[in-house]
């Protein structure tokens, strides 16, 4: 996974770039920071790495942005949502997966993950953060 980071986040600079020049530059002034969903330890250790912090890591450098693994953490091992097929079991497979890990996250954050599909994951890891930070959520796939 970590061969092909580079391109892959090189991909999605160039499209925030180009396409998206206005938000981009929004999230640059008011020091959004990326926040990668975070995998639950055991399938961090089975996998070895996390590929959205990777990725999240490598596109906020490339624009000059701040990454922070540090906010959300996931506290239940649920199953992975691409083997869930019902849109309801997926959101309720995610209910209280996700908790604040600190006491004091920046006001505006932008959540990253791989993939959006049904929009559970990005929902659920913002429902653990306080209702005072402006979230948004950003995916290569979706």
């Amino acid at each position: 996974m970590s061969d092909i980071v580079p391109e892959i986040s090189s991909l999605v600079v160039h499209s925030l770039v180009n396409q998206y020049p206005h938000l981009l530059r929004y999230w640059q002034e008011n020091n959004f920071v990326f926040s990668p969903i975070p995998l639950h330890l055991r399938r961090k250790l089975w996998r070895g790495y996390n590929q959205s912090a990777l990725l999240a890591e490598k596109i906020a450098l490339e624009l000059n942005m701040n990454t922070r693994s540090d906010l959300i953490t996931r506290i239940k091992n649920s199953l992975p949502q691409s083997l869930i097929k019902d849109r309801r079991l997926r959101c309720h497979s995610l209910n209280k997966t996700f908790s604040c890990a600190t006491t004091t996250p920046p006001p505006n954050i932008i959540l990253f993950d791989d993939v959006y599909t049904s929009g559970s994951t990005i929902n659920s890891a913002a429902g653990a953060l306080p209702e005072n930070c402006h979230i948004w959520g950003l995916s290569l796939a979706g």
